[in-house]
């Protein structure tokens, strides 16, 4: 059943944008290490170094990276522009091109040490999703019961097969974070 079918226009919105971030997990997701600056300081000029920054804290915090990179919380922004040495106006003119936003994202996936998931792990995460659902004769009912417990509700479960082991900074760039899937069932 195509998510279209089951989640309303602002629903869908919501679980594919920015939310709204508590003060602890500014501090757990986007404070970045040395190696994470390091890392970023490949990227040429200030926007690219900032936007790249952004989409390495947010990939942890939601399980995935906001099309719209510039709509990040100013909290978010201020605190890595700071840490950067950089403007957080400059994050307006970061991605103009979407091939320089999907090429750093690429960049970033490998050194977090995500990986992707294939067709038939789309399918069979769809599926056992479904089935919950199912279980208790509603689509949405799961993300219902989520959001309020949950940042993004189906946002970290789409991509659980890629995630990291540990998220947050101390497993960016490690050679220990490496990709596990949960086993069905897990929650994880």
């Amino acid at each position: 059943m195509p998510t279209r079918d089951v989640f309303s226009v602002q629903e869908l919105a919501r679980l594919r944008s920015f939310g709204e971030i508590t003060r602890a997990e500014l501090i757990r997701y986007f404070t970045l290490t040395l190696a994470d600056e390091a890392f970023l300081r490949k990227f040429h000029g200030p926007r690219n170094v900032l936007g790249a920054s952004v989409q390495l804290c947010t990939l942890p915090w939601l399980g995935f990276v906001p099309d719209e990179v510039n709509a990040a919380p100013a909290a978010v922004v201020d605190r890595l522009a700071d840490r950067l040495g950089i403007l957080a106006g400059e994050l307006a003119g970061y991605g103009q091109r979407e091939q320089t936003r999907t090429e750093h994202l690429r960049q970033i996936l490998a050194y977090a040490g995500w990986r992707g998931i294939d067709a038939a792990g789309w399918k069979e995460l769809d599926e056992f999703l479904f089935a919950r659902a199912m279980e208790h004769d509603s689509p949405t009912l799961p993300f219902q019961l989520a959001c309020p417990r949950a940042n993004r509700p189906a946002a970290s479960s789409r991509l659980c097969a890629g995630r990291p082991a540990r998220a947050g900074p101390a497993s960016r760039g490690s050679a220990s974070a490496t990709a596990t899937r949960p086993p069905p069932g897990d929650g994880g």
